[in-house]
């Protein structure tokens, strides 16, 4: 049997690659600035400003709405709002419902106290148009809408029913404007795992946050405590460092005093300077970020706040776990702490999405803590945690992702009795940790099928041994070349089974002739 690099005990399947919410921030931010102007305009036209296009504004609302054209104001600064700051939420009903309640209050208004007889037929729009601009009746949609119910149900049934139809349309913008206090969240969880102080890593980090920002996304959550967050979100807001430079000298020693670590934040705060900080970890700073957060807030006089509470239950955390010594039963505690924190601080966010950055072991949905192996990891609790109820995508962005290499040859290979083209990928010098001296590696092109019915040893080759990037249904062949001059072959075929930090799981197979 060939030494591998490292085996797999048990295969994991894919996490799917994470995408960025599905709705197109950009829009969103057009849309709010334009209903801010408009609703600025018809406000000024209220006080019967001479001016071109407020005079054009005035008539066509009143035209088509009559006196529904005084809500028009509020309901475009409230569509703005909703716009600007939808927080990932959506949008659609509550700025569906903003807008209709000018339109139905206009028609009640038709319904109850407009005393003018209107015929159906010919002429009639260009009388509630006329009518409309002197506020006489409710114009010529709200109007009409009036005159044709009226006509369909009588007077009375019609006032009941716009009525119950106003009175739905603000509960639909107030219900849904609201974030939910009871129920489980909607938002969508994207967790990714790094390597701490990692260039590579952080590169991508920030071009996936500034891509999620860009579309609408400000909630980012990281691997540190509440006190540091809290004075890293002082800082956000800041002209100068000073509180940066609490949290970075406070953390000497530790991978996060880094330099790449450092600009990370910094092009977070050039680059999305709205961007709210939430951390989940214990308070390993306890007696440093911790303590002066907690001062911060008692000096604001907020001892009262969720805010305080999270900082003080973060300072707890961290001072019990180095009073035990940070031993196994400390790092159980921790990873469920790293859990509960961050349900509990995504549950107080009311259904928006969020992104969060941590340890590689951390973000694993199907993994254990990685120091004793005996607790799900923090990702896996979440999943448990939320089920089906909230989408958690995670991904490990510290695991090499194999090249998708051209061949440097194609070879016949001649595996059971059987010939096959086989694209060769090259030698590897494996003498410094194995007992074999190299390998080299063909991905046997048509061979899947034959391999897969073969007798499978047990063994795995995870990604992370091989010089190219694996796939599903694809056989491969190694050669091990022994020190003394023997080699050796090991045939496999890919599966469906990933590892979380070593990629696409390969499995060893028998020839007919060797078993």
């Amino acid at each position: 049997m060939a030494s591998t690099q490292k085996k797999t005990k048990k295969g994991k399947k894919a996490p799917p690659k994470p995408e960025p919410p599905a709705y197109n921030g950009m829009a969103r931010l057009i849309g709010g600035i334009v209903c801010l102007l408009l609703a600025l305009c018809v406000l000024v036209s209220y006080f019967n400003v001479d001016a071109l296009l407020l005079t054009f504004i005035a008539k066509a609302l009143k035209g088509t709405l009559g006196c529904g054209y005084y809500l028009a104001a509020p309901a475009l600064l409230g569509v703005a709002v909703i716009q600007l700051r939808h927080q990932g939420r959506p949008v659609i009903l509550r700025t569906t419902c903003t807008l209709l309640v000018p339109l139905l209050a206009g028609v009640l208004w038709h319904l109850i106290f407009c005393r003018a007889a209107y015929e159906l037929g010919g002429g009639l729009l260009s009388l509630l148009w006329k009518d409309g601009q002197t506020l006489d009746c409710g114009g010529v949609v709200a109007g009409g809408l009036a005159l044709g119910s009226e006509a369909l149900v009588s007077k009375v049934v019609s006032i009941i029913i716009f009525v119950v139809l106003l009175l739905a349309a603000l509960l639909g913008l107030t219900a849904c404007g609201a974030p939910a206090e009871t129920g489980a969240p909607t938002g969508e969880i994207f967790i990714y795992g790094e390597e701490h102080a990692n260039a590579a890593c952080l590169d991508k980090e920030l071009a996936l946050w500034q891509t999620c920002y860009g579309q609408g996304m400000r909630h980012l959550f990281i691997e540190m405590g509440a006190g540091s967050t809290l004075l890293l979100n002082r800082w956000m807001a800041a002209e100068d460092d000073a509180y940066w430079d609490m949290v970075y000298g406070a953390c000497e020693g530790t991978l996060f005093h880094a330099e790449v670590v450092a600009d990370f934040y910094h092009q977070i705060k050039e680059t999305c300077p709205d961007t709210i900080f939430h951390g989940f970890d214990i308070e390993h700073q306890y007696a440093t970020s911790g303590e002066k957060a907690r001062q911060l807030l008692e000096d604001e006089g907020k001892t009262d706040t969720d805010v305080y509470r999270e900082v003080e239950r973060s300072i707890k955390q961290g001072t019990m776990y180095y009073r035990r010594g940070a031993d196994d039963k400390a790092d159980v505690q921790r990873e469920n702490a790293l859990a509960t924190n961050f349900c509990t601080a995504f549950d107080a966010l009311g259904g928006v999405s969020v992104m969060a950055f941590c340890g590689g072991a951390h973000a694993d949905p199907n993994g254990m803590d990685h120091q004793t192996g005996t607790v799900p990891s923090m990702a896996a609790q979440i999943a448990a945690h939320y089920g089906s109820k909230v989408t958690l995508t995670c991904a490990n962005l510290a695991r090499e992702e194999k090249p998708e290499l051209e061949p440097l040859r194609t070879d016949t290979l001649t595996i059971a009795g059987e010939a096959y083209e086989a694209a060769y990928f090259g030698e590897q010098d494996i003498s410094d940790w194995s007992d074999y001296a190299s390998r080299e590696f063909w991905r046997v092109e048509g061979g899947y099928d034959a391999f897969s019915a073969w007798s499978a040893t047990g063994d795995q080759l995870p990604e992370i041994n091989y010089p190219m990037a694996l796939h599903g249904g694809e056989a491969y062949a190694v050669l091990y070349h022994q020190p003394d001059g023997g080699a050796m072959w090991w045939y496999g075929v890919s599966t469906d089974q990933t590892d979380w930090n070593e990629g696409t799981v390969t499995v060893q197979v028998t020839p007919p002739q060797a078993a």
